[in-house]
């Protein structure tokens, strides 16, 4: 039995991995985002759990519990087709994770509320690192 964040993270990179985005990729877990020019790939993504947040509702006897999963994808920044690429696939996992419910042992049907998605995160990092990163933050709520 896993965490939830880790349960829902492991959920979504499953379904990344498992999903035709017209690009092959493979998705990994990680608990801390960290952006580098990926090696012997053209992409790398990175999945990671994010910060849960909670409210209590309904007079105090239940929990409306919202766990953010931030999805990283890179490359190398000067291939103008391959980022044009990257930004076609990451707009394609945005369109999917939304509609995307999580439901497995160790989650009880977490559906998604919220979706954001960066096209070009760090342009420090495009300048600086010639790496170009497009993250997804998909929010998923669990009431209990």
């Amino acid at each position: 039995m896993s965490s939830v964040p880790v349960s829902l993270a492991d959920a979504v990179t499953e379904h990344l991995n498992a999903t035709n985005y017209g690009m092959e990729f493979y998705a990994e877990r990680v608990y801390l985002p960290e952006y580098s020019p990926p090696e012997n790939v053209d992409i790398a993504v990175n999945v990671a759990p994010r910060e849960m947040t909670a409210e209590i509702v309904g007079r105090g006897t239940r929990m409306r519990r919202e766990y953010p999963v931030q999805i990283g994808l890179m490359c190398k920044y000067g291939d103008v087709d391959l980022c044009d690429r990257l930004m076609e696939v990451a707009e394609a996992i945005s369109e999917d994770v939304k509609d995307f419910v999580v439901a497995n042992s160790d989650v009880e049907r977490a559906r998604p509320v919220a979706m954001e998605w960066n096209p070009a995160y760090a342009p420090q990092q495009m300048r600086e690192r010639k790496l170009f990163v497009s993250v997804i933050e998909v929010t998923y709520l669990i009431q209990k």
